[in-house]
């Protein structure tokens, strides 16, 4: 090795949900972790959630001009629209088709990755959403470990005054609704009905890495704006990856005995093109959500449920909501014969409250919905041509099928449905651009047997022919999913942690419980 190069047991390319869950889990090793980012660390405890700041705290619908800040467009076609969509744009994409991009697809640079923005949800997928080709019993054990990690709870919002009419209002209607699975728990203050919201960060999951960080600091590192730019491999292993010190822009080199690149549905593959790891399935298979929302104004029979409440300290106010009730997170299940989940909440990305009513009075439904999973649903990879950072481009080559876009109409008019249960729409439900759920799947996907038509990881998320090579995120899911994906990518991160320990889910559920 050089002078500048490092030796570490274990690195780990990417601080997200999966990065960090394999972390968290390997730590037990007792090997060296070394975690690299491309993004900056944006707080003081590293990868934590941004909307914990206090101001949010008071005022969250603010939040949304920190997401906008922080989401990078991957890219974005040479349109006089391009400026309207998005007036900081630059580098556009010669190549790219706008009527087959998403032109939402974004990321986030910084340590924590997405979970320093995201909304928490983290609801169980449903048996159609589980790889086939591991046991119904292992999903289960593997998804109370990823609970464990994210901390995940169901009674966040339980004391939400609006949230116990609105679901009394479904239940008197038989609609089959469950409080919405949030990656947060309430942080209680001075009177009984204030509390905080802790979000779940990427800092949450690492949990002992951080929290005692000096007893960890010979163990674990983790190196911010440090971007991977290639591995380099020998014999069915990579035995280094070059890294750029973003801060000094040098190179050195990483060498580690086992690697797992855990950088997003796109940056991922991108790393494994970059290096020569080119199975035909690579960057093939992207998926997303179809995403529709609109804002409601709740009935006047449920205003008036509100105000017959004994226990309600604001019954004889004008609107007999408190100001600092914490709204509703209700969620409805998918199913085969509805193939989407709906939320009912005041958490969504979209927190922009239009005016002429109370915002107490209305809440946000947001419907995700299935995509059919398709080869020719890609993203593809340019040597000549360069991004802003001076990688190679990223071209999104996607488009939803007529059966996509059936599922999508049937979902829209089962909102426009139960949006009328609840109450008025108050703007024109839409459905969303592609991208704009940021759920991006596939795109490493995993499979049953080493066909590189149409799987780029086995079944425990190792890159076939390779003996030391990992993938995490959400690119390995093979299935179509309507849920958040987020804790479906972990369970499968502990899946793979297992494994590499050569422990059973039994043996790590004791581990995991006892920190």
């Amino acid at each position: 090795m050089s002078g500048d190069d490092k030796k570490t047991d274990i690195l780990i390319i990417g601080s997200a949900a999966a990065g960090s869950t394999f972390a968290r889990l390997l730590a037990g090793t007792g090997r060296k972790i070394t975690m690299i980012d491309a993004g900056k660390q944006l707080s003081v405890r590293p990868g934590q959630h941004l909307k914990n700041d206090f101001r949010y705290r008071q005022e969250p619908n603010v939040f949304s001009a920190t997401i906008a800040s922080q989401l990078e467009t991957y890219s974005l076609p040479q349109r006089f629209l391009t400026k309207v969509l998005h007036p900081r744009a630059n580098f556009e994409n010669k190549k790219q088709k706008w009527w087959r991009n998403m032109p939402f697809a974004s990321t986030s640079y910084a340590v924590g990755g997405m979970l320093t923005l995201w909304t928490a949800s983290t609801p169980d997928p449903v048996a159609f959403e589980r790889a086939p080709f591991i046991p119904n019993d292992e999903w289960e054990q593997m998804l109370a470990i990823a609970k464990l990690l994210l901390n995940v709870h169901d009674d966040v919002f339980s004391d939400s005054i609006v949230g116990k009419a609105v679901y009394e209002r479904f239940v008197q209607k038989g609609y089959h609704m469950n409080p919405l699975q949030q990656a947060a728990q309430r942080l209680p203050v001075d009177d009984r009905r204030a509390y905080f919201v802790n979000w779940t960060g990427a800092d949450t999951i690492l949990g002992p890495l951080v929290d005692d960080a000096e007893h960890y600091k010979d163990r674990f590192e983790i190196l911010a704006e440090h971007r991977a730019e290639e591995l380099h491999l020998s014999g069915g292993k990579v035995v280094s990856v070059k890294v750029r010190d973003l801060r000094t822009y040098t190179h050195h080199k990483i060498h580690a005995d086992l690697v797992i690149v855990a950088a997003g549905s796109f940056l991922t593959p991108r790393l494994l093109w970059q290096s020569g790891i080119q199975p035909y399935a690579l960057g093939r298979y992207l998926n997303d959500n179809v995403e529709s929302s609109c804002e409601v104004v709740i009935h006047p029979d449920i205003i008036e449920t509100i105000r017959s409440d004994p226990d309600n300290p604001v019954r004889e106010k004008g609107i007999p909501i408190p100001h600092n009730d914490p709204g509703p997170a209700l969620g409805f299940p998918p199913t085969l014969e509805k193939p989407w989940h709906g939320q009912i909440h005041r958490l969504s990305r979209q927190f922009i409250y239009l005016p002429g009513e109370d915002v107490r009075k209305t809440v946000r439904l947001t419907y995700y919905g299935t995509v059919d999973i398709s080869p020719e649903n890609r993203i593809k990879f340019s040597p000549d041509h360069k991004d802003r950072f001076g990688m190679p481009q990223i071209t999104i080559d996607f488009g939803y099928s007529i059966h996509d876009w059936r599922r999508a109409v049937r979902m829209w008019w089962d909102m426009i449905r139960t949006a009328n249960v609840i109450g008025s729409i108050h703007d024109f439900p839409l459905i969303s651009p592609p991208g704009s759920t940021l759920h991006f799947q596939g795109t490493v996907r995993m499979g049953e047997t080493s066909d590189e038509q149409t799987s780029v990881v086995d079944p425990f998320s190792k890159v076939w022919g390779f003996d030391n090579l990992y993938l995490g995120g959400l690119g390995v899911i093979p299935n179509s999913m309507a849920s958040n994906p987020t804790l479906t990518a972990c369970a499968l991160a502990v899946r793979s942690a297992a494994h590499i320990r050569g422990m059973s889910l039994e043996e790590l559920m004791k581990e995991v419980s006892a920190k």
